[in-house]
């Protein structure tokens, strides 16, 4: 194990290698790719779990080799991780890893699985995905994708030949499951919401222009992060929604630059805030207290999955199209499923 994790890989398909140092301290290690070629990916997480930043490692490389994976290509995921590693496995699990059961030619039972879709699913590729998971393990999907109201009030209902009885998972959990993949279900609404350019980067870690020489914010070491807003319109959110970042203010370009996931959303108090959620966030404690409401409350957003478009959706054009409300973006805004697919239509570029 220890040769193919520290293998470089070939010239064409080198392998990414990160090794990680704390207080001057090998704390973890971690590789993948060179097998791009096969319809699997094995994955290589070492950490030593005993120092603090673990689960932001952990977080990090998980968010790392699922957001490098090829687009629209249906990719298992094999967790290879150490004796011990009991926060590494658990954190994999509720990122939508499953115990391995027969795949690989020399499996291990400290190794985890999981099916990826880096892509948006819709009613008209339901199929092909649905028989191209058949095919790549034992799990049987619906017939027909299901709308937002079925996977909310009764969930899609998963069946598998080697497992009596079925699974009924909510779009959260489905999602979860194949990550990073998005459902573009009948009837999924989104909600827009203004983002300042200066938090765009220390929050979601994509520059709009070019790389600042300031310190990286530890919120982008975080696969949740967390997104703060006056306590007004905070009813507009619900979890699963998506959320589509718009760079406000004439220096920001007046685009939205991508989307991610709400995972939760809550009205607190700025010392909760700040201790719950600080280290996910982009705002200071001062800048948090600016948008409090009477009462000392702030609304506090947490989102995963974030995905950048390829190219940004600019307001000219979700202005002439009729896609937002005379309001002009300058608070949050929710949109309709089909104002939804039009804006990932224009911000992706499907392969």
């Amino acid at each position: 194990m220890q040769r193919l994790i520290l293998d470089a890989g070939v010239v064409d398909r080198p392998r990414t290698r990160w090794l990680v140092k704390y207080d001057g301290v090998v704390i973890g290690f971690s590789s993948w790719g060179g097998d791009e070629l096969n319809n699997h990916r094995m994955f290589y997480l070492i950490i030593n779990e005993q120092f603090q930043p673990a689960q932001r490692l952990i977080d990090n490389f998980i968010e790392k080799i699922t957001s490098c994976l090829p687009s629209l290509k249906l990719t298992i995921i094999i967790l290879c991780t150490a004796m011990g590693n009991d926060l590494t496995r658990k954190t994999a699990i509720d990122r939508g890893f499953r115990k391995i059961t027969g795949f690989n030619s020399n499996p291990s039972q400290h190794n985890l699985i999981k099916v990826s879709y880096k892509g948006y699913i819709t009613h008209s590729t339901w199929d092909e995905f649905r028989t191209n998971i058949t095919k790549a393990v034992d799990l049987s999907l619906p017939d027909r994708m299901p709308t937002y109201d079925e996977f909310v009030y009764t969930g899609a209902v998963l069946s598998s030949k080697s497992v009596r009885g079925v699974v009924k998972l909510p779009l959260f959990d489905m999602e979860t499951l194949f990550s990073p993949t998005v459902f573009l279900c009948a009837g999924r609404k989104a909600v827009i919401i203004p983002i300042k350019k200066p938090y765009v980067e220390r929050l979601l870690a994509e520059p709009i222009h070019q790389l600042s020489l300031l310190p990286s914010n530890e919120a982008l070491l975080h696969v949740e992060k967390a997104y703060f807003k006056s306590a007004r319109n905070s009813k507009l959110f619900k979890r699963s929604d998506l959320l589509l970042f718009y760079v406000s203010g004439k220096n920001g370009g007046q685009e939205i630059i991508g989307h991610g996931r709400v995972t939760s959303s809550c009205i607190m108090d700025v010392a909760s805030a700040i201790l719950k959620l600080k280290r996910q966030g982009a705002l200071e404690e001062k800048e948090l207290s600016d948008i409090a409401d009477n009462n000392g409350n702030v609304h506090a957003i947490t989102f995963d999955n974030f995905v950048l478009f390829d190219k940004p959706v600019s307001y000219e054009y979700l202005k002439r199209n009729h896609m937002i409300s005379g309001a002009n973006l300058v608070t949050a805004e929710r949109i309709t499923s089909k104002t939804l697919k039009n804006i990932i239509d224009e911000g992706c570029l499907y392969e």
